[in-house]
């Protein structure tokens, strides 16, 4: 990611490359591999489609290239936990959490019914899952990039499958915790609840749009009165941004956040 960010695409893919033969080597050796070996594999190729994900709609090459091959590899290991094979050293529960991580490279290769199929077997089971509730939020608003009404269900969840919660309700179940993982999901919620409603009203036209707008502005201001700090500089900076673009499509002036309000506070 840092040398995809200081723009050094060729250091990067000469990187890649080599990393590329040696992973490739490990993970179709015959024997020798186990649960660890794997899913180390499998995480630096994911970590390595993300090295060359720019997070739009349009995935390069490369960072499909590499997402597949983690969600191979993913799938190799889901298929030897659910045979229970001894000898591969699964820790109790891997399958779930490496289903979620293949959801997710599902997600980024365009295939949100697959990642969606794998997240809801896992919510019908186990609805509190945060992590898979975050993943399938992402999934619909992943589909809205192509049916903006997926973007209603990424906010509101889904009545036909009533475990899927949706950013909304994700950030109403962590909002009271003192954890600081759930601390940071209520802000990834609130601010991916903000930015459907923004894109939703961009497919929207005259009243329905200007009520959407409205909607996500108010989505902002509602968090930063409750939660001043707004998760920390780098959380405040992204809803500064989201907001002027929320202002500057609404026509009014683009100011963003108000600045007496300090992101640096942290809560006690």
């Amino acid at each position: 990611v840092r040398l995809r960010d200081q723009k050094k695409t060729e250091q990067l893919a000469e990187v890649s490359r080599g990393f590329e033969m040696f992973l490739d080597q490990i993970s179709k050796r015959k024997q020798g591999n186990n649960f660890s070996s794997l899913n180390w594999v499998a995480e630096t190729f994911a970590g390595m489609g993300a090295g060359f994900d720019p997070g739009g709609t349009i995935l390069p090459p490369e960072a499909k290239k590499y997402y597949s091959k983690a969600a191979d590899t993913y799938r190799t290991i889901i298929k030897r936990c659910e045979a229970n094979d001894k000898e591969f050293a699964a820790p109790p529960g891997a399958a779930t959490s490496i289903k979620i991580r293949l959801a997710r490279c599902l997600r980024r290769l365009g295939e949100n019914k697959q990642s969606m199929r794998l997240l809801l077997d896992i919510l019908k089971k186990r609805p509190t899952m945060v992590d898979a509730q975050v993943q399938a939020a992402y999934t619909y608003q992943s589909w809205g990039e192509q049916k903006p009404g997926y973007y209603d269900l990424a906010i509101k969840g889904s009545r036909k499958y009533k475990q899927i919660w949706g950013w909304g309700r994700i950030a109403k179940r962590v909002a009271g915790s003192e954890s600081e993982s759930h601390r940071l999901v209520f802000h990834e919620s609130r601010y991916n609840l903000a930015l459907c409603r923004f894109k939703l009203a961009q497919s929207k036209t005259g009243s329905e749009k200007t009520a959407a707008l409205k909607r996500a502005e108010k989505d902002i201001s509602v968090t930063q009165r409750l939660f001043p700090e707004m998760g920390g500089q780098e959380w405040f900076d992204k809803y500064d941004r989201l907001l002027k673009q929320i202002q500057k499509l609404r026509g009014v002036k683009a100011d963003g956040l108000k600045m007496g309000k300090t992101a640096n506070t942290s809560r006690k």
